[in-house]
């Protein structure tokens, strides 16, 4: 069986070095990247409310707009069937 020489290690006692990782506290923030992630309004990576990892700022973009999607309803009123949000569809003669 092939192992890693950190999993070697762990196995034999060792302390577990710092290199090989960040807690799941650690991961929650965004200081604990340093300045060469881009974490800034306009950057690459963000932390999401509540996550506990970083992801890619256009992820969460798309993850916003499936969460909300456009609701549209119909329902007739006064001979205009009216759709919302505020759009009106007049039925044509």
């Amino acid at each position: 069986m092939q192992i890693s020489g950190a999993t070697e290690r762990v196995l034999r006692g060792a302390p577990v070095l710092a290199a090989n990782g960040l807690t799941t506290a650690q991961t929650s923030t965004a200081s604990s990247f340093g300045p060469t992630w881009g974490f800034s309004p306009g950057g690459t990576w963000v932390v999401p409310e509540g996550g506990r990892h970083p992801i890619l700022r256009r992820q969460e973009l798309e993850k916003r707009a499936l969460q909300q999607p456009e609701r549209l309803t119909a329902r007739n009123v006064g001979g205009a069937r009216r759709l919302s949000p505020g759009v009106e569809e007049r039925p044509s003669r």
